[in-house]
């Protein structure tokens, strides 16, 4: 005696068929798009994990920078060049696997400098622009120069006689 004969059940539940070969490509298929949508989002995200952390590492170097710039006299601030050269800095660290160490090793270095400025007004100075930079290589053009992400800070400190 067939027990399903008692019980009311919706006629798809009863079909005894079963899937269709069919059914089943068609549904690994879509899987397998969402699958491979999902696998090519995961470089992308690293890299802007990357790009998070170089740009914590020079937004702190340039608050570093600039803290140490405040704690010096107004007079000790000497006017630099228009363009002055880029300084090398560790913007982080990491393990050196490659060699089988577990030594800190740099693994990304950019550049910072400072840049302070007369600030004038009617031709006499009344200030002095206080501007630092940090930079750090992220990629090339087509021509093969490089492309730089810069942070940049700068405040006007007064003179204010003391």
């Amino acid at each position: 005696m067939n027990v399903l004969r008692f019980i009311r059940l919706p006629k798809a539940l009863m079909n005894e068929r079963g899937i269709t070969l069919v059914e089943t490509l068609f549904a690994f298929l879509i899987a397998g798009i969402a699958i491979f949508a999902m696998m090519m989002t995961f470089p992308k995200m690293k890299m802007l994990v990357n790009v998070s952390q170089y740009r914590m590492a020079a937004l702190e170097k340039c608050q570093t920078e600039m803290e140490s710039l405040k704690q010096q006299s107004y007079a000790s601030l000497a006017i630099t060049a228009a363009d002055p050269a880029w300084e090398k800095v560790v913007l982080g660290y990491g393990y050196n696997k490659a060699d089988g160490t577990t030594d800190l090793v740099e693994t990304s270095v950019g550049e910072y400098r400072h840049i302070v400025s007369a600030v004038q007004k009617s031709g006499t100075t009344i200030g002095k622009r206080v501007a630092v930079e940090t930079r750090w290589v992220y990629g090339v053009d087509d021509d093969d120069n490089e492309l730089y992400n810069t942070i940049h800070l700068d405040m006007i400190i007064y003179d204010c006689g003391t």
